[in-house]
């Protein structure tokens, strides 16, 4: 007789609303952008780290790229013909292969970094799913830009990981519609992606693009601000946030 698979039951886990929270909102023109519980909100820069390696690996394959490949021609004992590559060629694709590992690992520290960050300061983390594609940039300018946003999804992995570590909360939220949704009225607008600031044409209220979907992203999880006593803020950031290779947070 086979035995059958047990069938382990989900586990609800009971999330506190009266936590300290973030809601946040990744997105191609930063790194992403949170709101609080206080109704306080950050936009952390992009990974300086990033443009700096891209450029570092460019230079490195721009000059592998003017070697020239097929060097020398060699032959098998079969007599099987080949050609092996300069040894200039060789030792600069081996520095590229180096540069992708350095910038591989400085960047998971530097999410590591931001993540230990984040749950020093609060108990749960809403993060949107947003996932960057070919398809999602309608200008051919966006796409570097938007594809070097994958670390999102690595960094909703470490987020998720450092959660359980830290015994905090994690939470992914569909962000479907929350950039269309004016947070104030909820009245429905598209916006193309170069508007980074809107005034709703229906309650009036100015605000930022990626705060109000931020904002959103709160609310399609349960956790609502008082919207008359925090909307004055959402016009511009509380304060920014950036790190490099790892180092410690600096909040100005």
């Amino acid at each position: 007789m086979l035995l059958k698979k047990p069938i382990l039951e989900e586990q609800k886990i009971e999330i506190p609303k009266n936590g300290k929270w973030i809601a946040i909102d990744p997105n191609h023109k930063n790194f992403f952008v949170g709101v609080d519980y206080k109704g306080e909100s950050i936009e952390f820069e992009k990974l300086k780290l990033i443009k700096y390696w891209d450029n570092v690996i460019d230079e490195l394959k721009s000059k592998r790229d003017k070697c020239e490949k097929h060097y020398r021609k060699r032959k098998t004992k079969q007599g099987m013909r080949y050609t092996v590559h300069s040894p200039r060629w060789n030792r600069l694709n081996e520095a590229v292969t180096k540069a992708y590992q350095k910038r591989r690992e400085q960047i998971k520290t530097a999410l590591y970094t931001i993540a230990h960050w984040l749950y020093r300061e609060y108990d749960l983390i809403l993060i949107g799913d947003y996932v960057p594609t070919n398809e999602t940039a309608k200008y051919q300018t966006m796409k570097r830009s938007m594809l070097n946003q994958e670390e999102i999804g690595q960094f909703r992995r470490i987020l998720k990981w450092v959660a359980e570590k830290e015994e905090c909360y994690f939470m992914e939220v569909n962000e479907k519609n929350t950039t269309k949704e004016c947070c104030i009225c909820g009245d429905m607008e598209p916006k193309e992606p170069e508007v980074r600031e809107f005034t709703c044409k229906k309650c009036g209220t100015k605000l930022k693009r990626d705060i109000n979907s931020a904002v959103n992203i709160g609310k399609k999880a349960g956790y609502c601000l008082e919207i008359e006593r925090y909307k004055e803020k959402w016009s511009t950031f509380t304060y920014k946030g950036s790190i490099k290779y790892g180092r410690t947070v600096k909040v100005m």
